[in-house]
C-alpha cells in the first residue's frame, strides 16, 4: 500500500474533523446568520469532497478484500461522526428561512395593499344618464322596432373598432367604442341617420 496516500489520507481526516468543529461553533453561537451558515458548510463540503477523493484512491490500492472491508467501516464511521454536524446545521438553515419568510409576510401584506390603492384611485369614464335614457326611449320607440329579441352581432371593423350590431325587422342599431373611451351609439333606418354619443 502506498504511504504517501495513508498519508493523504490522514491529512484530510484532519481537516474534515476541523470544518465539523467549525461547524458545531458557528451552529452553537446565538446570533448566526445564514451567511455564516452558507460558508461554513461550503467549507465542510469541499473538505468531505477531498477526503472521498482520497480515501476511493485509497480503497484501489488496497488488494487484500478482508483489509479493505476493514478500511471501508472505519472510513464510514469516521465520516458518519462528522457529518451529523452537517445534518443538524442544514435544519438551521430550513429554520432561518422559514423565519424570515414570517419576517416578510407582513411587507408583502402592506405591498398589496398599496397595490389596491392605486387600483381605487383610477378615474373611469363617467355615464351621463340623461343621454342614455334618451337613447333608450328612442330605442323603445322607434315604429318600425320589433318588440322581440334583436339578434347581436360584434364583428371588429377594418381600424379597430368593435361594433355591436342589434338588427331589428327594418333598421339597424351599432353601438361602438370609439377610441376616446365614449360609447356612440348609431341608429340607421332607410336614409336618414341618428347619432348619439354618450
Amino acid at each position: 500500500m502506498d504511504e504517501g496516500l495513508v498519508r493523504r489520507q490522514s491529512v484530510a481526516r484532519g481537516w474534515a474533523s476541523r470544518a465539523s468543529r467549525a461547524l458545531k461553533e458557528i451552529l452553537d453561537t446565538p446570533d448566526v446568520t445564514r451567511v455564516q451558515l452558507e460558508d461554513a458548510m461550503e467549507d465542510f463540503d469541499r473538505r468531505m469532497a477531498t477526503l472521498d477523493d482520497v480515501q476511493a484512491s485509497l480503497e484501489l490500492e488496497i488488494s487484500d478484500p478482508k483489509f479493505l472491508e476493514e478500511d471501508i467501516e472505519n472510513a464510514d464511521s469516521f465520516r458518519w461522526s462528522v457529518k451529523a454536524v452537517r445534518v443538524d446545521t442544514a435544519q438551521k438553515l430550513v429554520d432561518l428561512s422559514k423565519a424570515e419568510q414570517v419576517k416578510q409576510q407582513p411587507q408583502r401584506h402592506s405591498d398589496s395593499s398599496s397595490v389596491a390603492s392605486a387600483f381605487s384611485s383610477v378615474q373611469l369614464s363617467r355615464l351621463e344618464l340623461s343621454k342614455l335614457w334618451l337613447l333608450l326611449m328612442k330605442l323603445k320607440y322607434l315604429p318600425s322596432y320589433n318588440h322581440g329579441i334583436p339578434s347581436v352581432q360584434s364583428p371588429i371593423s377594418k381600424n379597430g373598432v368593435k361594433r355591436v350590431i342589434i338588427t331589428g325587422l327594418e333598421h339597424q342599431n351599432q353601438v361602438q367604442v370609439s377610441r376616446k373611451n365614449s360609447w356612440v351609439i348609431s341608429m340607421k333606418k332607410d336614409l336618414n341617420s341618428e347619432e348619439t354619443q354618450l
